[in-house]
């Protein structure tokens, strides 16, 4: 350990005793003491230079960042071209026209609504259970049970 850590050390010790062992008192002691002995700041903060370096780095470095977003976002976006309408638009306007008013006659009642759970289409209709799957729920359930 150096000379410096030492006195440190030392000073500490002082401001505790000074204070009665009260901590907030020896740190305003230190604090005050500090104002006058360059050594006792350079040894009481050298050990966290290295750590107050690198966030003064990374702080500046987070600035810059900001700022050049900032920037970015606040320059004009360029115009983009609308895409020309071609017959496969036509027709997904008008399905969904077609949408909108079956949705507007559900709503109003002016259509019979489609129930909760009513399947239309086969392909989305439940497939029958296998034996094996309805073995394997009931050796479940019946391992739940006990």
């Amino acid at each position: 350990m150096s000379s410096h850590q030492d006195y440190a050390r030392d000073r500490v010790r002082d401001a505790l005793k000074e204070a009665k062992g009260n901590v907030p008192q020896a740190q305003r002691l230190l604090l005050a003491w500090m104002d006058f002995d360059e050594l006792l700041l350079r040894a009481i903060a050298e050990p966290h230079l290295r750590s107050i370096a690198g966030y003064a780095l990374q702080s500046q470095l987070f600035d810059e960042a900001e700022e050049q977003h900032a920037v970015q976002a606040n320059s004009p976006v360029p115009d983009v071209p609308k895409p020309v309408k071609k017959q496969a638009a036509v027709v997904e306007e008008e399905a969904a026209g077609a949408f909108g008013l079956a949705l507007l006659q559900n709503v109003t009642g002016g259509a019979r609504a489609q129930q909760f759970g009513f399947v239309t289409d086969e392909m989305d209709a439940p497939q029958k259970t296998s034996a094996r799957h309805i073995e394997a729920i009931l050796q479940l359930a019946g391992k739940e049970q006990k």
